[in-house]
């Protein structure tokens, strides 16, 4: 009796802190914001390696990933979970708004409960650091003076929504496109079409800037693997209205039938 007693007090202390370690990461079944903080700050450098391996290339830039609520922010969006600011700096949102910290972490059932699922922190993560080397590519055109008007920050004083649109919808599709390819969220391969109502009256929605986003580059991405493709989009004016309805226009235009 005595040694099971003793075993006890042993074996409680070190229970009581894993079931607190497991409090403090999920509740109700999902990543809490002390979760978020606390996976992002030991996981941010396997991040940026995990990416370069994928990619095969360097970040030029030692991106700082952190986490915060973004809905403080004064130009948040609804629906947001990443920012990037350039050339270094990588924000998630730390709300509790996640499926998972991984979709590693979901069983083949639970993965099957969704066609479409992007609320991941890793997949947030993949997507921002794809933003970071979309930037670089950028700067790297611009040496080379080949670098589109369009895609040229800090140039503008007054923004030019159908210019600006277009460069955003490249960039925010290939940013999923390539977060896709590394596993990191589920998309059905449904193809979809986008109407000149929608490009007018949700142009921002996950729908058409994402999901049709990623639909678009995908044929260039494929052909060409993500670091040319990246720098053939960026020195090359973006896709107007009509390019986006009608993607072989754009297509035809970059000669990448």
């Amino acid at each position: 009796m005595r040694l099971i007693v003793i075993l006890l007090l042993v074996i409680l202390p070190l229970t009581f802190p894993l079931i607190s370690v497991a409090q403090d990461q999920y509740k109700w079944g999902r990543p809490t914001s002390k979760g978020v903080d606390d996976y992002v700050e030991r996981n941010e450098y396997q991040f940026i390696i995990d990416y370069q391996n994928f990619v095969t290339d360097t970040l030029f830039a030692d991106p700082f990933i952190n986490t915060d609520d973004l809905s403080e922010y004064v130009d948040y969006t609804k629906g947001n979970a990443g920012y990037y600011e350039a050339p270094d700096n990588i924000l998630i949102d730390n709300q509790t708004k996640y499926l998972d910290y991984e979709i590693r972490n979901l069983s083949e059932s639970q993965r099957s409960q969704y066609v479409n699922a992007n609320k991941f922190v890793r997949a947030v993560v993949m997507h921002e650091l794809t933003h970071c080397y979309f930037y670089q590519q950028m700067m790297i055109a611009r040496q080379n003076n080949e670098l589109a008007l369009e895609f040229r920050q800090g140039l503008r004083i007054i923004p030019i929504p159908n210019r600006d649109y277009g460069a955003d919808f490249i960039e925010e599709g290939i940013c999923e496109y390539q977060t896709l390819l590394m596993g990191e969220i589920i998309c059905d391969e449904e193809r979809i079409s986008v109407t000149r109502n929608q490009l007018r009256n949700k142009p921002e929605s996950y729908e058409v800037m994402y999901k049709y986003g990623m639909q678009f580059v995908k044929p260039i991405v494929d052909k060409l693997g993500l670091k040319a493709a990246i720098y053939l989009l960026v020195t090359n004016k973006p896709p107007n209205q009509e390019e986006i309805l009608n993607p072989k226009l754009y297509y035809e235009r970059l000669n990448v039938n």
